[in-house]
């Protein structure tokens, strides 16, 4: 199972990413602005376009144990199950079911305002892949210089807004689960874990892992938005707390999850009929 272990690390560090938040992607448009715009401008195409090079780059640095062969396989697995175009569809369909026209005006108004578009901008520049790298050097610094605490209390209130931990932990609980359950199917059926043994598993797991991803949501946020100033994130956070707001993230997160789950159960069940292939296989050993 070390490619499962090297996937599960891969969404483990990608998770803070995933977690930022994004503003209009979540509202079905309404006559005239189809999803696919407000994707656009909200900057959740890129978003997504940015997730390949995020496990391209775990993939290289978590490639030893792995054989040629296998490491060829599996970029070339992940790559078709986290292809964007296939990211966007399952964003889409998703969105397509959460037609919420109340909100509609509020947050075209909000989203084409300069707040929202320098917002915007900086979270997609801070979802890079090459972007990983400098925030893990900022997360050191902060140890040695600390934000101020007025500066850590408007994040704190934004990533209560945005559930960023709450929706971290969800994707990472059901990408685990959907590897673990896809994947089972290649193994003897005596030791397979029953749905009751598999949901504790992993629920023990998200509880041990709610501390690391709830540090690198709030790393990540403080990063992304470094160059935005008190009043400019406050505006931010209160319009993420009020009613409009909480019903984009509240969209938002299923869709991401739901597209980010749906790319997880295609590389499960196509690393499953690998193994079983090698099973059946003349002299093949695990």
């Amino acid at each position: 199972m070390k490619l499962a272990t090297v996937l599960i690390l891969l969404v483990l560090e990608l998770v803070p990413f995933l977690a930022v938040p994004l503003l209009a992607g979540s509202v079905d448009s309404g006559p005239g602005v189809p999803l696919e715009e407000l994707m656009e401008l909200s900057g959740i195409n890129r978003m997504l376009d940015q997730i390949p090079g995020h496990f391209d780059m775990q993939i290289e640095q978590r490639k030893a144990g792995l054989s040629p062969e296998q490491l060829r396989s599996f970029r070339a697995a992940v790559g078709r199950a986290y292809s964007p175009d296939r990211l966007k569809s399952a964003a889409v369909a998703r969105l397509s079911r959460s037609v919420d026209r109340e909100n509609v005006a509020a947050t075209i108004d909000f989203l084409r305002s300069p707040l929202a578009l320098k917002m915007t901008r900086l979270e997609i520049a801070a979802s890079t892949a090459e972007a990983a790298q400098r925030m893990q050097e900022y997360g050191i610094e902060m140890e040695q210089a600390p934000p101020p605490p007025e500066r850590l209390a408007l994040i704190d209130r934004l990533e209560q807004a945005a559930r960023s931990t709450e929706t971290g932990l969800r994707l990472f609980s059901t990408i685990v689960m959907t590897l673990e359950r896809g994947m089972a199917v290649a193994l003897p059926e005596g030791s397979r874990l029953s749905p009751a043994q598999l949901q504790s598993q992993v629920h023990a797991l998200a509880a041990q892992m709610r501390p690391v991803i709830h540090q690198s949501v709030m790393v990540n946020l403080l990063f992304a938005y470094r160059e935005a100033s008190d009043v400019e994130l406050d505006e931010y956070v209160r319009f993420h707390e009020g009613r409009t707001g909480q019903r984009l993230v509240e969209v938002m997160n299923e869709s991401m999850l739901e597209a980010i789950t749906s790319g997880a159960q295609s590389l499960a069940d196509e690393m499953a009929r690998g193994l079983s292939e090698a099973e059946t296989e003349p002299g093949s050993s695990q």
